[in-house]
């Protein structure tokens, strides 16, 4: 099964010449995929929360060494702590 994800990200809610142009593609795409899906986010009303390189490190770091990792990445020592 085909799948789309259409992605708005126009700080211009109304008359935004990309949001009309995403929205002409993805009614094309239904189309030609009667039996696709869509998912579809807007980004400027519902904007994906920040992410900075600690948080995204955490992820990739044993629990055990999650700590040691944070203090690297923000540029501090133990002794901070």
């Amino acid at each position: 099964m085909s799948h789309l994800l259409h992605l708005d990200s126009s700080l211009r809610t109304d008359g935004s010449r990309s949001r009309k142009l995403s929205a002409h593609y993805a009614n094309r795409w239904r189309a030609k995929n009667p039996d696709g899906t869509i998912t579809y986010r807007d980004l400027t009303v519902d904007p994906v929360p920040h992410l900075d390189n600690v948080a995204v490190s955490a992820e990739l770091v044993a629990a055990q060494g999650w700590r040691t990792v944070a203090l690297d990445l923000r540029g501090h020592g133990d002794s901070d702590w």
